[in-house]
């Protein structure tokens, strides 16, 4: 009985566990929720806000607001204020004395009357700050395209990354089945050491693929002044665009709130129409308008016609008024009465001779406006050309972009038809491995055609004079 006892109370104990409710398993952790994609207008956002680019723009306008206020003042009065103390020991007194003292004051009042250069000057100035605000709005655009383009390279470099994965792990998954094959006796030393060189072909495009899209995040994060988030969202609709559906329209330029360009908004234009001459020469005169650097341009020139004139109006002569108060106070016994005094007085003054200084000045001006000029005419033009390349490589783009497609098809499908062969004995790992590079040649062509199509797009956005978004900034 007492041998007994033990395993007795070890079937108690056994059973009290039974009766007793099970514990609880605890909760599993809650999923990590995924963060919202974020899209191209928040990273647009982003760099307008802290990229420098726009802040030093910013400064250039403050600058050429300060000169305009400079050039303004020469057409105002100026009012100078003068106040003096005078003190002289009495020397001629053998016994000394107290010093004589002399206070004294005047308020000068000059005013050009006619001054030749003043108000060209002013009109040239005012002609640069429109220039510097217009150069700060394209410096706040072409940031924004740029942004776009960081965002593409790493779209393009993501899928780059997919496509090497899959390629990397039906060549691992190749190598061990011609391994397999040669440890039966159903394959050749050569047909794995074939598999080997593809296995690491394939850890090398990983690689690679890999560091181009952490150098392409590198880029992004440097444009828009923070870490890229994980997730980002699509640029455009590709299908969309590849399906010609996709169509835009010139929208009023818009800068601080301020409308800086009116524009009478065009009916949407088509991607199937953007090869025809009258489409392109609409688009054309939509640029010649829209397009800031081209008003900046414009603008610098109408400066430099100002300042033709403005040098050649120092051959005429400067009219001015002067007037003047003035006071003073002396206990000198000698001194004269103290009585204020009051002048007035026109002066002109005419430069008859400089040396040739004018005649100079006037011909730097004159070349600088036919340089001007001759810059205007050159950025029009490119204009033209700029569109019809666009809109060539955006036709041609969406082309290839549909070759690439149903080459991709193709060679999945020869893939997956080999991969089945194999695995039934009637297709050699060569095989395997030759369609496994096809499927990832081809995948690497469509992202890189994909990628050329965007570009394509929002270069032709860019050549019109339009933002990369429909949304346009206003502050």
């Amino acid at each position: 009985m007492p041998r007994a006892l033990p395993g007795f109370l070890l079937l108690s104990a056994l059973a009290m566990a039974a009766e007793q409710p099970p514990a609880l398993a605890p909760a599993p952790a809650p999923a990590p929720q995924p963060s919202a994609a974020v899209s191209l207008a928040e990273a647009i956002a982003w760099a307008d806000a802290a990229n420098e680019g726009p802040a030093i723009a910013a400064t250039q306008v403050a600058r050429a607001l300060a000169v305009q206020r400079q050039a303004r003042s020469l057409l105002l009065p100026s009012a100078t204020a003068t106040a003096g103390y005078g003190t002289l020991s009495n020397q001629d007194d053998w016994w000394g004395g107290r010093s004589d003292e002399t206070l004294s004051g005047s308020l000068a009042l000059t005013w050009y009357l006619y001054n030749g250069q003043a108000l060209p000057g002013l009109r040239q100035t005012e002609r640069q700050t429109e220039a510097a605000r217009l150069s700060a709005w394209e410096v706040r655009r072409a940031l924004a395209f740029t942004v776009t383009d960081g965002f593409l390279d790493v779209h393009a470099a993501e899928q780059s990354v997919a496509a090497a994965e899959r390629r990397r792990a039906t060549a691992a998954q190749s190598l061990t089945d011609a391994k397999a094959r040669l440890n039966a006796g159903l394959a050749a030393r050569g047909e794995v050491a074939r598999v080997e060189v593809e296995d690491a072909s394939a850890d090398l495009a990983l690689t690679t693929a890999r560091r181009s899209l952490a150098t392409a995040r590198l880029i992004l994060a440097d444009v828009i002044v923070r870490d890229v988030p994980a997730a980002l969202g699509d640029a455009i609709d590709l299908e969309a665009l590849v399906a010609a559906k996709v169509t835009f329209q010139a929208i009023p330029l818009r800068a601080q709130g301020e409308t800086v360009d009116v524009f009478d908004p065009a009916p949407p234009v088509s991607l199937d129409s953007v090869s025809n001459p009258a489409v392109q020469s609409r688009l054309v005169r939509t640029a010649s308008s829209l397009r800031p650097d081209l008003r900046a341009l414009r603008e610098n020139l109408a400066a430099t016609q100002q300042a033709v004139a403005q040098n050649r109006n120092q051959y005429l002569p400067d009219l001015t008024a002067n007037a003047s108060y003035s006071d003073r106070d002396s206990n000198a016994p000698r001194s004269p009465e103290n009585s204020p005094e009051w002048r007035a007085s026109l002066n002109l003054s005419w430069n008859i001779f400089d040396g040739g200084r004018r005649e100079a000045q006037i011909d730097a001006a004159l070349a600088s406006r036919s340089e001007l000029a001759l810059r205007v005419m050159q950025a029009e033009r490119r204009v033209v050309r700029d569109l019809a390349l666009a809109a060539q490589d955006l036709v041609s783009g969406r082309a290839a972009v549909r070759q690439a497609e149903v080459q991709v098809k193709a060679a999945r499908i020869n893939a997956e038809d080999v991969n089945q062969r194999a695995k039934q004995g009637l297709a050699t790992a060569l095989e395997v491995a030759d369609a496994n590079v096809a499927a990832f040649e081809a995948d690497s062509e469509l992202v890189r055609r994909r990628l050329a199509l965007a570009q394509s797009w929002f270069a032709l956005r860019k050549v019109i004079g339009l933002w990369p978004l429909d949304s346009v900034p206003t502050r």
